[in-house]
């Protein structure tokens, strides 16, 4: 059993003994009970009524439904409930206590019967401390009837439409409304969430071409076809729309206000539904505001609901955005996507980002940067989703996440789109007029309607969570949309509400102060300054007993809603030290320590000037960039459109040695095809002087991967080995021959003389490994071009003499070798070769005096260690004398679920007997093996299944022996991949035994490690450098990583889970070196298709 799956197994059977098993007489068992209409009063249902005249056909988010609002509307101390419905009225429920509501719509004058409402807010608009409603509107022709509305509070049940008064009549296409003090003058004011009408081109690529430079337009098109922004002056509202930076174009679904970069000013996140990006508006504090898109290296593509939260109770605040993956196989395959590998490329060039079609939770690791784990997590696919709500549901001082999901009409059905295309254009080749209003809905009737259960994860504490919807008594099968959250009995308790399409809203009670009777809560309910009293943008820092909670509050979270504005905290145990602190939007901060738990703690405006903090570098950059390496524009997935894993981005590699004889350590790093190797020589005041060496320049087109400076020749100087790779070849391509460079003790080389060498390799290791007193060389193979995931053979080069001869002592070894060294694990005094690669397992060819290698891979205990493996290097970590194996691999930030009783399986054949070998992957998914391609992929390159799966429904429910024949399977090729986390293995008698990373450090590909100390305390501390930006669409960048630290622990061979340090530095790193310049430690990190970049180290 996999990591991911204990702990799923543990948190179920947790919740499961907290909460006993569900029970028809007593459903206060679960972790939730839904409480129905007929016991609450609530009653309402967004009732959507598809008309001939309001449809799909004449308005595309007709189906995305309407929100809720919790909040105490005459400050009794009772939550109470606003609903928006999309073509019926709105209705506002009073809190009577004990889960009794009174409807008091009409009395209220709340209904907004006219529109089509969206998205709804309560909050304190006239700053009065009366929650006000701000309700806004869509879809509608008539502007007037658009126009979004604003409920000001009577303070006597009753509310007066006010937005004309206040400047606030908005008439764009409106979706929701974020109040902030955007110029920290103490009160509130609006940005809108708008959207374009013209849904036709919501696809299409907004590009100007100016000079030959190609460049995405933000501008809208219109003013009511953007955001909007409005600045409170003394209560009335001014648009400042024009002069704010903020007049853009984005199909806006969910925004959130907070500081992104960290400077003290409230930003502005909006998650952008169809082609638009993601984008953050920094607030740049003089009411002005600059996009920004750099904090995020990919995002989600049709992005929907939003939250903030401290998942891992840092202090920094998360992001989760939404989208629409699929959490079944069938419905992954029968779902559309119009995101294909060239549409992926050319959308991240023209400037729109990396858009892949699953949720996203960006993990804060510095200002304005982020690190997406939603795969690590586990919550990246839950179907068509809209709301995510961070909240502590379970009191454990962890936030967990709800999340809605489900659409009324499965729009996206590849089979629907297919059959609507050709009918339509049939019957129109017939005359017929296909959308009259007589037939609309009939057509509509044939899309497929599917309710699904909406999600409840709980935080594992280990950065993953685990659904236990269905445990904890939400399973029923909705179209959710629209949740809040709030304390409805004030009994300490986060209850849900949710609004429903076509079904009455849903309200849960929470049971976890009932059935947890040693859990605890703190609710603390600000009193913020005279425009803003509920201190909305503010920051709630809850400390305990070395724990740090922190909720910022927000008028408007999820999608379309707005919970219930406390701050509120859960805690497993009753703590001895605690503390309370409050930085307020305009950045001033109050502690309060004396108050007790268990109740509601209001907190007045009596701030003092929050103190200035620095933050103590780790690392100083420097500011000269010697070196840039240029891959080149091959595209591995137009050469093999069924591949896994691309194989033209993995160098370049760096290796350190004197070149010169001047006794000073010179660099050599390697360069990308038609991009020739640097080398850079080191001068006495520690400065590194490249030079042109043009040996090294008439070999442009091959691709350098490994190198090794060694004294092959004899003569008491440094060579230069190099190990040309990649698949930008074919196979047998004279590109791929090794080059030995010959040093004639000054630095300057000449061409040596190799064996024949004409496939791709990887890698280099150098070790005399018969003692015979000269340096041999292993050359690790690469794969076969075109032919993934099959491998060229690894080689033995034997020197005689100061003449490399190919081996015959080597056995074959399968997989692709990404890494090897030699280590003589078992000290009878000769190096053994250990070998880490693709397909293949953790493998120890033990030297047998230097006369033969066995083998002994199976007999370690590494028979099912197959993996994706990037990097090998030998440390002692426990400081024991004796080194650990320290191995990098893709980790487990990713769509897979992967252990040694379900892995991940390619057959590779001619399936089609053309000549050419296919690879079909196989997966898991759900405890169930399916086919990794979509229909669209496995027939475009085997066209005669087209004939097999005449449509997506068929192939959807497909299995691999469904495809094809057991002949054809028989006679495959297969390969299996078992394990994907990094980690270290330790020696144990004659095994070796595997230890995984931290969960967190799982979250990116490990390319290589360097252990030393980074702060001065004494214990050597694990930095990890990697990425894999190049990928296939499906499965996205690899690209969480960039430089973390994992600080060492006094306790031998453990890392603290939760003590780390992301350095965020960009780019894919493929070698890291420490060398010692001048008495300081200096740190070079080599990237694919970027600069080469030195760091000082600082202590």
């Amino acid at each position: 059993m996999n990591s991911t799956k204990t702990r799923a197994f543990c948190v179920v059977t947790l919740v499961i003994s907290l909460f006993g098993c569900t029970n028809q007489e007593d459903p206060r068992q679960t972790l939730f009970t839904k409480v129905s209409p007929t016991e609450s009063g609530v009653d309402f249902i967004n009732d959507l009524n598809e008309r001939k005249d309001f449809n799909l056909f004449t308005w595309k988010y007709i189906y995305n439904g309407g929100g809720v609002a919790i909040g105490d509307i005459n400050n009794d101390g009772l939550a109470d409930l606003y609903f928006s419905g999309n073509a019926n009225a709105n209705k506002l429920y009073l809190n009577k206590g004990n889960f009794k509501f009174e409807d008091i719509t009409l009395s209220s004058g709340t209904k907004a019967a006219q529109g089509y409402k969206t998205g709804i807010s309560m909050v304190d608009i006239n700053g009065d401390g009366w929650l006000d409603i701000y309700v806004c509107r869509d879809a509608h022709p008539n502007e007037n009837i658009r126009n979004n509305l604003v409920f000001i509070n009577n303070k006597d049940l009753t509310f007066t439409e006010q937005g004309k008064n206040l400047g606030l009549q908005d008439k764009a296409y409106s979706t929701q409304s974020v109040f902030f003090d955007m110029d920290r003058d103490g009160d509130l004011d609006l940005f809108l969430v708008n959207h374009p009408a013209d849904f036709d081109k919501a696809i299409q690529m907004r590009v100007s071409n100016e000079n030959g430079d190609s460049r995405r337009i933000t501008a809208p098109e219109s003013k009511d076809q953007s955001y909007h922004l409005y600045v409170n002056n003394l209560g009335h509202f001014e648009d400042i729309t024009e002069q704010s930076g903020l007049a853009y174009h984005g199909f806006g679904l969910s925004a959130l206000a907070a500081d992104f970069n960290d400077d003290g000013w409230l930003d502005l996140f909006v998650a952008n539904d169809f082609i638009e990006p993601d984008v953050v508006f920094l607030n740049n504090g003089d009411q002005t505001f600059t996009p920004s898109y750099s904090g995020f290296d990919h995002m989600s593509q049709n992005s929907m609901g939003s939250d903030l939260g401290d998942m891992n109770n840092d202090g920094e605040l998360d992001l989760i955005v939404l989208d629409m993956l699929a959490a079944t196989n069938e419905r992954q395959k029968i779902f559309a996507t119009n995101m294909t590998q060239n549409r992926y490329e050319r959308l991240a060039d023209m400037g729109y980002g990396k858009q892949l079609m699953r949720n996203v939770l960006q993990l804060k690791t510095g200002p304005n940067a982020f690190s997406e784990i939603g795969c690590l997590s586990g919550i990246e696919k839950t179907d068509w989703s809209w709301s995510a709500l961070f909240a502590d549901l379970n009191l454990d001082g962890h936030q967990d996440l709800f999340i809605t999901n489900g659409i009324k009409r499965d729009m996206s059905n590849k089979d629907f789109i297919d059959f609507n295309s050709d009918s339509i254009q049939r019957a129109r080749q017939q005359g017929v007029d296909v959308f009259n209003r007589e037939t609309v809905l009939d057509w509509i009737d044939l899309i497929p309607s599917t309710p699904l259960p909406n999600y409840l994860y709980l935080n594992n504490h280990d950065f993953t969570f685990t659904n236990i919807a269905q445990q904890a008594g939400l399973s029923e099968a909705t179209f959710s949309h629209g949740a809040a959250y709030g304390d409805l009995d004030n009994d300490g308790d986060l209850d849900l509400v949710v609004n429903n399409m076509d079904l009455p809203a849903s309200i849960y009670q929470n049971n976890s102060i009932q059935q947890q009777p040693g859990s605890h809560f703190l609710k603390v309910k600000l009193h913020g300054p005279e425009g803003n009293p509920f201190g909305l943008g503010a920051r709630v820092i809850f400390r305990y007993d070395e724990v740090r909670q922190t909720i910022i509050l927000q008028s408007s979270r999820g999608y379309l809603s707005s919970s219930e504005p406390v701050a509120h905290f859960g805690l497993s145990t009753e703590p001895k030290v605690k503390s309370i602190e409050v930085i307020w939007p305009d950045q001033t901060v109050q502690t309060v320590a004396d108050f007790a738990i268990d109740q509601t703690l209001e907190i007045g405006y009596q701030p003092k000037e929050i103190p200035q903090t620095s933050v103590k570098k780790l690392f100083e950059e420097s500011e000269t960039t010697l070196f840039t390496h240029q891959d080149g524009t091959f595209n591995d997935f137009k050469q093999e459109p069924l591949l896994f894993k691309p194989q033209s981005r993995k160098g370049p590699h760096m290796t350190l040695g004197d070149l010169n004889g001047d006794g000073l350590e010179d660099v050599f790093v390697g360069g990308g095809s038609g991009q020739s190797g640097a080398i850079l020589l080191q001068k006495k005041d520690g400065a590194f002087q490249r030079i042109e060496e043009k040996t090294l320049t008439l070999d442009l087109e091959p691709e350098d991967l490994g190198a090794a400076l060694v004294d092959l020749d004899l003569d008491g100087d440094l060579d230069l080995y190099v190990v040309s790779g990649g698949s930008s070849f074919p196979k047998g391509n004279p590109t791929y021959q090794d080059r030995l460079y010959l040093n004639d003790g000054k630095g300057r080389f000449q061409k040596g003389t190799l064996p024949k060498i004409s496939h791709s390799g990887t890698v280099v290791k150098v070790s005399d490994f018969d003692q015979d007193g000269d340096p041999d060389l292993f050359i690790g193979g690469g794969a076969v071009p075109g032919q993934y995931p099959s491998s060229e053979p690894s080689i033995l080069l034997e020197n005689r003499n100061g003449q490399l001869l190919r081996s015959t002592l080597l056995p074959a070894v399968e997989g692709i070798v990404n890494d090897a060294l030699w280590w003589d694990y078992n000290e009878d005094g000769y190096d053994d070769l250990i070998l880490a690669g693709e397909w293949m397992p953790i493998t120890i060819l033990k030297n047998q005096s230097g006369k033969s290698f066995e083998n002994v891979t199976e007999k370690m205990g590494l028979s099912k260690s197959h993996g994706l493996w990037n990097s090998l290097v030998v440390l002692d970590l426990d400081g024991d004398e004796k080194n650990e194996l320290m191995v990098g691999n893709l980790g487990l930030n990713h769509l897979f679920e992967v252990s040694s009783s379900e892995p991940i399986t390619a057959y590779q054949s001619d399936f089609d007997q053309n000549d050419q070998k296919e690879t079909i992957i196989t997966h898991y998914l759900n405890g169930e093996r399916w086919p990794l391609p979509r229909k669209e992929t496995i027939t475009g390159v085997l066209p005669h299944l087209k004939k097999k799966f005449i449509n997506n429904q068929t192939y959807a429910e497909a299995r691999l022996e469904d495809i094809f024949s057991s002949d054809q399977l028989a006679q495959a090729t297969t390969y299996n991949l078992y394990e994907l986390r990094s980690g270290y293995f330790t020696l144990r008698e004659d095994s070796m035994i595997f230890s995984a990373f931290p969960t967190i450090a799982q979250s990116f590909p490990i390319y290589d490690m360097v252990f030393l100390d980074l702060n001065g305390d004494q214990v050597k501390d694990l930095l990890l450098g990697g990425n894999m930006s190049y990928s296939e669409v499906e499965q996205g960048p690899y690209d969480a990583g960039g430089g973390l630290i994992l600080w060492g622990t006094e306790r031998a061979l453990t890392f603290d889970a939760n003590n780390f340090q992301f350095l965020n530095w960009t780019g894919d790193i493929r070698k890291m070196s420490i060398q010692n310049v001048n008495g300081t430690q200096m740190l070079w990190v080599v990237q694919n298709n970027g600069p080469l970049k030195s760091y000082n180290l600082v202590k």
